[in-house]
């Protein structure tokens, strides 16, 4: 990408350029390719300047933020409006830019990719941008836009994989993943240090070297396929908490495994390609129950004792008609609450609390 910037940058009679994301200054989806912009430009940009930019202000408010979209700075603002700014005053005279030529990459109607632009800046003495410099640069921009966009994909399922395997491993209970054809995907720390104990349950290639869960007693490996087939079978929605498992003994005498499975979307963040994943599966220790960890709950998202309660019985499987009946509450009043904890955590499904609680658990 420094190559590419360089060489836009120089087609069109540049003295420096900018790939970047001017909504987002950090995150995984952040882009900033410089070229002949000092990395103490470009962090005096991102830690304050970002904020006064009046370039990026003025195309969002005239509407030209669409993709395709190419300006220069006299279509952004009046030039004597620009030359007062504190942008230009405090940040952009003292790094040598005072002219831009910018194209939208991508604007904000695809929420799949983070907004994108190419700038192309001149000197303080330079002269303006012509109409020519413009149609080049919105030529160019098409041949931009399909590489980024499939950087763009590739980094967001990645960083999703990832951060949705990191948040696994922090829950105590254990979990697995499994492919559509019942073979075992992955198992975050807890479920592989269980099967790694071989104490009642295990994991074993029988088929194609495709890992599956085992059990020596045929009577209990009978009931956890057909556990499996059952949750792969069923319709997602109806399987929006996990209400059947199969008990497992351990022949050490300890307290037995529980393993309970739910089928999963198709767009569900756990995989991609030949290794979506179907279902997730919870195996539970009875002797290691997770502990909710309640003053974080409170002081990070804000959540009431109620809220919490209410949290707290949702995570350990309870569908809201039992916890109405345990609590002698209504639906209709716990279902109001949801929606408050929802606002608060900034969540929108039940499932995406559960696993964001659980990821806090003890």
């Amino acid at each position: 990408w420094p190559r590419v910037v360089n060489r836009l940058t120089r087609i069109i009679s540049g003295s420096a350029g900018l790939l970047f994301t001017p909504q987002q200054v950090a995150g995984p989806l952040a882009l900033a390719v410089p070229d002949n912009i000092s990395p103490q430009v470009m962090q005096r940009y991102a830690d304050h300047y970002h904020k006064l930019d009046v370039w990026t202000q003025a195309g969002v408010e005239r509407g030209l933020f669409l993709t395709g979209e190419v300006a220069c700075d006299e279509d952004l603002l009046p030039r004597s409006t620009f030359l007062k700014s504190a942008y230009f005053r405090e940040f952009l005279r003292p790094s040598g830019i005072s002219r831009i030529c910018v194209s939208v990459v991508f604007g904000d109607e695809d929420d799949s990719v983070p907004a994108t632009v190419i700038s192309i800046y001149r000197g303080l003495r330079a002269k303006a941008f012509d109409q020519a410099s413009k149609e080049t640069l919105r030529m160019l921009v098409p041949h931009l836009s399909r590489a980024l966009a499939t950087m763009y994909r590739l980094r967001s399922a990645e960083c999703r994989i990832a951060a949705t395997s990191e948040a696994l491993d922090r829950i105590e209970r254990g979990i697995i993943l499994f492919g559509a054809a019942g073979q075992v995907l992955h198992t975050n720390r807890s479920a592989g240090a269980v099967l790694d104990e071989a104490d009642g349950i295990t994991l074993a290639s029988p088929n194609r070297g495709l890992q599956r869960l085992f059990v020596p007693d045929p009577r209990r490996r009978r009931a956890i396929d057909g556990l499996i087939d059952s949750a792969l079978s069923c319709q997602p929605d109806a399987a929006t908490h996990v209400s059947k498992g199969v008990l497992i003994p351990r022949p050490s005498g300890r307290l037995p495994l529980f393993l309970s499975l739910s089928k999963l979307s198709v767009n569900n963040p756990y995989g991609l390609g030949a290794n979506q994943v179907a279902a997730i599966g919870f195996l539970t220790d009875a002797g290691r129950q997770p502990s909710l960890n309640m003053d974080m709950l409170r002081e990070t998202f804000g959540l009431t004792p109620g809220e919490i309660r209410l949290v707290t019985n949702l995570c350990s499987g309870k569908t809201i008609m039992e916890i109405a009946n345990q609590l002698g509450l209504s639906q209709l009043t716990l279902r109001d609450q949801l929606k408050r904890i929802f606002a608060k955590t900034g969540v929108n499904r039940q499932a995406n609390l559960v696993r964001l609680v659980l990821s806090l658990s003890n």
